[in-house]
């Protein structure tokens, strides 16, 4: 029988920052480098957003965080969305910029609003803290279920737990596990150890045993730290 459900948003933002990885942007495989740097020298977006991302890794050309920084603001300007992500990323983690989470919700929201999958991802979360944004239940739910339609796994979780607390939208356990289920099937450790508590107290689903055991499990085995306490105790 489980004694203790927790039920918490996680507030993983998946960012770009604090993953360098040396790989070339994909535009260099069709054009050389001086080709790229001549579009973006003539004010074209995605070729400003490219060379920042090589300037930022430092592949094929020198590394230099303030020429990321200055292609990245102009072809966020231009309104192409993945630099209006990764602009509002940079402010958000501060690595290369000061934080400022005010200048992070800016860009991200401009990105969401065109569709950016982890840009509705992260401003969900900014809503849900008041991190540079009035705080907002019905906000957050509202870009967690747009990056949830499109299959992003944390806000599918992320919107099922505000399905089960009733946290700006409706309270509805049906609903809530069914988001957990999106999440959980593509290994989402908190939506199964979530979705594996529903089926053990008959929340949203008809009472299970069997299945709040495997989804426990699923949880545990993808390192899912309440849930490896919770088969330790024996309390499922």
């Amino acid at each position: 029988m489980i004694i203790i459900i927790s039920f918490v948003a996680t507030l993983l933002l998946a960012m770009f920052f604090g993953q360098k990885k040396q790989k070339k942007p994909d535009i260099f495989t069709y054009h050389s480098v001086s080709e790229v740097q001549n579009a973006a020298e003539a004010n074209d977006a995605e070729a400003q957003y490219n060379l920042g991302l090589a300037h930022y890794t430092g592949s094929e050309v020198r590394q230099d965080y303030k020429k990321a920084l200055s292609l990245w603001e102009q072809s966020a300007e231009q309104g192409y969305a993945d630099a209006q992500f990764i602009l509002g990323a940079a402010y958000q983690s501060g690595e290369i910029v000061p934080q400022n989470y005010e200048k992070a919700a800016f860009w991200l929201k401009k990105a969401a609003e065109q569709g950016n999958i982890m840009a509705q991802c992260n401003l969900g979360v900014f809503y849900n803290n008041g991190a540079g944004v009035p705080q907002s239940d019905e906000k957050s739910a509202f870009w967690y279920l747009k990056a949830a339609e499109q299959g992003e796994p944390r806000s599918q979780f992320n919107f099922g737990v505000a399905c089960y607390n009733g946290a700006g939208v409706p309270q509805d356990y049906e609903r809530a596990v069914y988001w957990y289920k999106k999440a959980a099937d593509q290994g989402n450790h908190f939506a199964q150890y979530n979705l594996g508590l529903c089926y053990g107290k008959g929340l949203g689903v008809p009472e299970n045993r069997e299945k709040a055991l495997f989804w426990i499990q699923q949880a545990a085995n993808n390192g899912d730290v309440q849930a490896k306490s919770a088969l330790r105790q024996g309390i499922i």
